[in-house]
């Protein structure tokens, strides 16, 4: 099961008795929790009804005891269990360490999620990965849900924002969303803190624009890269030197710009090869570390507009530029300006 789906079923109060969250998303499972004690607990009787478990040091035992325990005054319980090992690659968290194999321990465990109690939510968080063989995670998916929580990508990422947006009573222009996706990616947490400042900031208006957003969130010298990229591509030399001239006004040094120049060539060139080679989008991620999935969808949209002689050709030049750099020949900011012209003119 999936976030979304998940959150569907508990604003309908259809409540499994016991869910395990895992997955690389701290956001999700923050938020996924929120909706389950909203859900769950009374307010005026949550202390008497609510119990959080740290996994790593907690005994099973003491896991069931708590998931066995009579809601008072209410008619549901809620139990967390964070930073369990139970379902990981070696399923031993949380099992008695006296016994070698953790077998009556985990009994105890599958027997209590055979049946669980039915006035009790039970919420495994998974630390690390799972090990979807393994007994309890069958049996929690069998008698709950398992619940995973990927970073969103795409129209998945987009549509959230948008709903984020919406509801806090206001909409969002579509350049004004690709731009924040583009500057933090899939971090939910900061596009949560984004998307808070810019409601806060227009105030009774409705629609969060572009200019709302750059004003409160300025692009980043390497997001600012990728439009002179883009105007390199689209031969526009004066649109290129224009960007650059305004990174320099920002603060920017000549240097720094030009190797961040360099930089998304050569990420560029990288993400050519790879897809050249038959490589899904999700495969070059995985070959480029450190690289969001926005910044590999960029290179791959701008890579097929360079063929391999154009990058060979603006790699010599920028080598060429280097050189200069290096040896005190020339102005930074005059050979800067020079290489754009010449990576914008034709072989």
């Amino acid at each position: 099961m999936d976030y979304q789906t998940a959150i569907k079923q508990i604003n309908q109060k259809q409540l499994a008795p016991v869910y395990l969250l895992f997955g690389e998303e701290k956001y999700l499972a923050d938020s996924l929790l929120a909706q389950l004690k909203a859900a769950v607990l009374d307010p005026a009787t949550s202390d008497f009804n609510y119990d959080q478990i740290d996994g790593e040091t907690a005994s099973v035992e003491t896991i069931v005891s708590a998931a066995n325990t009579l809601p008072v005054l209410a008619e549901c319980r809620l139990v967390i269990v964070k930073n369990t090992g139970l379902f990981g690659l070696r399923g031993k968290g949380n099992l008695n360490p006296e016994e070698e194999t953790g077998s009556s321990a985990e009994e105890i465990l599958s027997n209590y999620l055979r049946d669980p109690n039915p006035s009790t939510v039970l919420v495994f968080i998974a630390e690390g990965g799972v090990e979807r063989r393994h007994r309890l995670f069958k049996l929690v998916e069998q008698r709950g849900a398992v619940v995973e929580l990927a970073s969103f990508k795409g129209k998945t990422l987009t549509d959230w924002v948008e709903q984020q947006v919406k509801q806090k009573g206001k909409t969002i222009k579509r350049d004004a969303l690709q731009y924040l996706v583009g500057l933090d990616g899939a971090d939910l947490s900061q596009l949560s803190q984004e998307i808070e400042k810019a409601c806060l900031f227009i105030g009774e208006k409705e629609t969060i624009d572009l200019a709302v957003v750059q004003k409160l969130r300025p692009p980043s010298s390497e997001t600012r890269v990728y439009a002179v990229v883009d105007a390199v591509m689209e031969k526009k030399p004066a649109a290129a030197i224009g960007l650059v001239r305004r990174m320099l006004f920002a603060g920017e040094q000549p240097t720094r710009v030009f190797y961040l120049l360099v930089r998304q060539f050569r990420l560029l060139a990288q993400v050519k090869s790879l897809e050249d080679q038959g490589l899904s989008a999700q495969e070059i991620r995985t070959q480029v570390p450190g690289v969001s999935a926005y910044v590999v969808g960029k290179c791959r949209q701008q890579a097929g507009n360079f063929s391999w002689p154009e990058l060979s050709r603006a790699f010599q030049l920028c080598r060429e530029v280097d050189l200069a750099l290096k040896t005190s020949t020339g102005q930074p900011a005059l050979l800067l300006e020079m290489l754009i012209i010449q990576l914008c003119g034709k072989n």
